[in-house]
């Protein structure tokens, strides 16, 4: 890593100077404020900001090389029988990748892979009827739908087990029936929010991990809120970690004349607040951090404010299970009011979604379904949700 010392008047001066030496890839790692003594400023010193940034050396770029000049190689009268010797072993392993070649030629290893699959897909789904041998045969085909769709095993086989307890027997083969059944048993186990726009004033404060998609999503809310909610809105930016970052808010903040403050602690954002104190909402952008890295998620609580925040849970749904319920886990340190999915897109299916609503209890506020600014964000109701998780037509 590479580390300089900036010193500016203003935060913006110091990321202008850090982008155009270091470049968008350098990465901020500590802000303080001094005073110095300059002319014409001798007696009374001024405040300055002091920001020391590193970049990888991998992204400064290198001089080539210069071509080693070709010496000739001698051989000492000691090596000759170790060449002799690793000549010997070449034309052993040589003959030995020949017989191998001949006898195994034949096989089609593609074909015998394709056949493994196939039988241990067959095993697997035997083993499912086994374990589901209480359930009437007629509901299966129906667990498979939600397996495929991702939704937790135990929670598709306990809505099953619910039907056919409360269901006649005849009404088992109504295929239709059923899977309006399993639908509305999934809506009604998703609880689903949205932001108060008629409020006078909010402060909403997107967290999460790195590569959800915070950024843009923020812009989406502070588009809407602003062209279909006609309000007055600003933008707060506490993602100083990556230069890139500050600059693509502000390009969104500029295009929509949205004003936008940098801060870099607590106290930061609490006067930025105060200095938007005649805005209707605030929303606050929060720095990307994985959900294994449990000291920075605590630097993100800790820059947040004492006040009133409605602060979303930002995940991407085209990420693993376990993932998303570990992010939840990890984030759980600050107040979390309800979830945002982003990059349903990009998602093979859509059960986890599902499932972490099912184990949190959260309210599902938000999907974010591509990248336009506004208009690729969803609100959704729970039987509009459960049909997208199915994937009903």
């Amino acid at each position: 890593m590479r580390y300089r010392t900036y010193t500016a008047r203003s935060q913006s001066e110091a990321i202008i100077k850090i982008k155009n030496d270091l470049g968008p890839d350098a990465t901020i790692v500590s802000v303080k404020k001094v005073k110095k003594r300059s002319f014409p400023h001798w007696i009374i010193p001024k405040e300055f900001i002091e920001i020391v940034a590193a970049v990888e050396d991998s992204s400064v770029k290198q001089k080539p090389a210069k071509k080693a000049e070709a010496t000739p190689i001698t051989y000492k009268k000691e090596d000759a029988s170790r060449l002799v010797y690793e000549r010997r072993v070449s034309k052993d392993l040589y003959e030995i990748k020949k017989i191998i070649e001949k006898n195994f030629s034949d096989i089609d290893f593609a074909d015998l892979l394709k056949r493994i699959r196939n039988d241990l897909s067959v095993l697997k789904d035997s083993i499912k009827i086994y374990k589901d041998k209480s359930i009437p045969f007629e509901l299966r085909e129906h667990i498979k739908k939600a397996d495929k769709a991702g939704i937790d095993p135990n929670l598709s086989r306990k809505f099953a087990t619910d039907i056919s307890e409360n269901l006649p027997h005849d009404e088992l083969s109504d295929y239709q029936k059923i899977n309006a059944l399993f639908t509305k048993m999934i809506a009604q186990s998703i609880n689903v929010k949205n932001i108060d726009f008629n409020q006078d004033k909010k402060v909403v404060c997107l967290i999460g991990p790195t590569g959800v998609g915070k950024t843009t999503t923020i812009a989406k809310l502070a588009a809407t809120a602003m062209i279909k909610h006609k309000k007055d809105v600003a933008i707060i930016t506490l993602d100083t970690y990556r230069i890139a970052a500050v600059e693509q808010l502000a390009s969104y903040a500029k295009i929509m004349s949205m004003p936008m403050e940098v801060a870099f602690d607590k106290t930061d954002v609490e006067n930025a607040i105060k200095k938007f104190d005649n805005y209707q909402f605030i929303f606050i952008d929060t720095a990307g951090r994985s959900q294994k890295d449990a000291d920075h998620i605590k630097e993100i609580a800790d820059s947040l404010p004492a006040e009133e925040l409605d602060v979303l849970l930002t995940l991407a749904a085209n990420v693993k299970d376990e993932d998303i319920e570990e992010s939840y886990k990890s984030f759980g340190i600050v107040p979390i009011k309800g979830m945002i999915f982003t990059k349903i897109d990009e998602a093979n299916n859509l059960g986890s979604i599902f499932n972490i609503s099912f184990k949190s209890r959260l309210p599902i506020y938000f999907f974010a379904t591509g990248q336009r600014v506004p208009e690729d964000i969803l609100v959704l109701e729970p039987l509009e949700i459960a049909n997208m998780i199915l994937r009903n037509e």
